[in-house]
């Protein structure tokens, strides 16, 4: 084929079982451990980590759960059932301890460690002052409000470590070196540059670097965003976390571990979900000042009358909680990370994912709105576009001579003439002696016939001179940006098919709708060649 080479890259999932297959690395003769500091690739397996590691994730969660369910509980069985008071309150100091544990010792942390009067210490200061009042309910449902905003909180900074890791699982821990002629396998992170790396069929590249020796196509979907795969020989650049086809490859490393490109789009991921909306940070910087103050400002409620209009001890220091409690930022605490953790889940649930939370407060400035082409404004899966009869075949018979002959190919031009066919309800003849030949196309025998399908190469190869026709036709649909080939057999080409990403269907009516909503420069970014 033109351009690709017939093999099917590996799918992700395929890439790992494979790997998973094969011994453990060995190195210096004892099998090969990260070592200490080193980050090795995420699995699944290395997330489940027992209880502790799911208490890490969802403690805070649970913890905000039977809050509530406590102080619900305490609610409602004296209403239903006649019960001690005492039960009451042990449901309600369930409650307190189930919503105000982590907050408590975060506060002392805090206190005892940063010297900070945070927010956390002003929330469990009002609860405790309304349980001294006995109002154990509104400390409740203080402590409520802030165990949920905190495990929201969590949560979204959970996500952040879970979109890093899935990253850093695209990069292999280990590589395999080859020096004096002699295969090593070592650490990712002890590779230097000028080594040479062995890259075997169906593995993941584990550097950026340059091909040496060998072709194959490399599946490079995860750095670039192409949707087919690339063709890679001698000279080509080839980068860390993209798939490797069929072929053998070494590559020399040409930037290390810690500097490869997916090593700063994992540290470019990080950040930008990390980052916080001008709003988050206002009320973080914001929300010191405020404990402070309330709780001073409360100090000197409750001292001044006691002190100087010689007020009655128990009523000053019943209005000085009451302002504590009254003054109590729940809605500051909790607003800004619930509402941007609610529009963050609506907007993914509706297919549109940002990047953090700073992002998603700046979409009302914006001016200029980029969008990868592949799988967003198409359907990132090609499919055959033309079929150009030359010679003495007819559209009819070159789709289906060419769809017989690919048929038992996994290349993404072969699927979609085998598709286009079947749309068509153009039956499949039978195919012999099927040989791919890597970066020109594909040879079979069909209904007694040689029928090549590939490039100009490899009707040279056979012999066969392209006529300037079907080079102009070919040059044609390419310029259109579609991906063309040459169908014939021994006596000549007969014909010239393309194929093409499609585009989708509402794809014209949203870029419309922006600009309607203010939107005045529609950029498209892409991985296509420069020619199309």
């Amino acid at each position: 084929m033109v351009g690709q080479e017939m093999a099917r890259p590996l799918s992700g999932a395929e890439t790992s079982a494979a790997i998973e297959e094969r011994p453990a690395p060995f190195v210096d003769g004892k099998v090969w451990t990260p070592p200490a500091g080193a980050v090795p690739p995420v699995s699944d397996a290395d997330t489940s980590g027992g209880f502790s590691a799911w208490w890490e994730q969802w403690g805070l969660a649970v913890g905000a759960a039977l809050c509530w369910v406590f102080l619900a509980l305490a609610l409602i069985i004296p209403r239903v059932v006649p019960v001690e008071p005492r039960v009451v309150l042990a449901l309600y100091v369930a409650a307190y301890i189930a919503g105000g544990t982590s907050a408590t010792i975060n506060a002392l942390r805090l206190l005892f460690t940063e010297r900070t009067i945070s927010i956390d210490l002003l929330m469990i200061t009002a609860a405790a002052g309304a349980a001294y009042l006995g109002s154990w309910e509104e400390g409740a449902i203080l402590l409520g409000l802030f165990s949920t905003s905190g495990a929201l909180e969590h949560y979204a900074l959970g996500r952040t470590e879970r979109a890093v890791k899935a990253l850093m699982d695209l990069s292999p821990a280990v590589a395999t070196v080859i020096e004096d002629g002699v295969e090593r396998v070592t650490p990712v992170e002890h590779l230097r540059l000028g080594d040479t790396v062995l890259v075997r069929p169906g593995e993941r590249v584990s550097v950026d670097g340059q091909v040496l020796t060998g072709e194959t196509s490399v599946d490079q979907a995860a750095i670039t965003g192409e949707s087919v795969p690339v063709v890679k020989g001698a000279g080509d650049t080839v980068f860390a976390g993209t798939i490797n086809g069929h072929g053998a490859i070494h590559v020399r490393v040409d930037r290390l571990h810690q500097e490869s490109t997916l090593a700063k789009i994992v540290q470019f991921v990080a950040q930008a979900q990390a980052q916080k909306s001008a709003t988050q940070r206002f009320t973080d910087r914001f929300e010191g000042a405020y404990a402070i103050g309330v709780i001073l400002f409360s100090l000197l409620v409750g001292a001044i009358p006691i002190f100087l209009l010689h007020e009655n001890v128990d009523t000053a220091v019943y209005r000085a909680i009451t302002l504590l409690v009254v003054a109590s930022p729940c809605a500051l605490v909790i607003s800004t990370p619930a509402a941007t953790l609610s529009a963050l889940a609506n907007a993914a649930r509706n297919g549109v994912l940002f990047k953090g939370s700073a992002d998603l407060e700046n979409i009302g400035e914006t001016q200029i709105m980029a969008f990868d082409k592949t799988g967003t404004l198409t359907y990132g899966k090609p499919a055959l576009t033309d079929v150009e009869p030359l010679g003495s075949w007819d559209a009819q018979t070159l789709l289906q001579l060419a769809a017989s002959a690919e048929h038992f190919s996994e290349h993404h031009m072969a699927r979609a003439m085998v598709d286009g066919a079947a749309a068509q309800q153009i039956p499949l003849l039978e195919a012999r002696d099927f040989r791919a030949i890597p970066g020109k196309g594909i040879t079979a025998e069909v209904a007694g016939q040689e029928v090549l399908i590939g490039n100009a190469m490899l009707f040279a190869d056979a012999g066969v001179v392209v006529s300037p026709a079907a080079e102009q036709l070919a040059d044609r649909l390419r310029g259109a940006g579609r991906t063309a080939v040459f169908a014939g057999n021994r006596q000549g080409v007969q014909g010239v098919l393309a194929v093409a990403d499609t585009l989708r269907p509402d794809a014209a009516a949203a870029i419309r709708d922006l600009k309607g909503l203010g939107i005045s420069r529609i950029v498209v970014l892409t991985g296509d060649h420069q020619r199309l």
